[in-house]
């Protein structure tokens, strides 16, 4: 199985290195450099999702789009507790590709 890391660094090279290393050696690690970019911490999440779609299978991006989702309200016996919030990234490949997951 596939797995990448994305992470946005911004003038804080000494925790990039602290984060890096405390990663296993079998995960792909992408860095984007937001300090660079001058984009704001959405653009450069979608900027790492893109670069993490094209290393991992080889195909080209056309868009990325992001949406945060909060998570349900539930109640199990007891007080109120919530399900966690979750992220869904919609990724639009070029024209021609196709990415084949089974």
């Amino acid at each position: 199985m596939m797995t990448a890391v994305v992470i946005l660094d911004y003038k804080v090279p000494e925790l990039l290195k602290s984060c890096i290393e405390a990663l296993p050696d079998s995960v792909e690690v992408i860095i984007v450099d937001n300090n660079t970019t001058n984009r704001g911490f959405a653009a450069g999440c979608n900027l790492g999702i893109k670069q993490a779609i094209e290393k991992l299978f080889q195909k080209k991006v056309a868009d990325v789009n992001t949406c945060n989702y909060a998570g349900k309200q539930k109640r199990v016996r007891g007080p109120l507790g919530r399900r966690p919030h979750w992220k869904k990234a919609i990724v639009t490949l070029k024209e021609g590709e196709k990415i084949d997951l089974v």
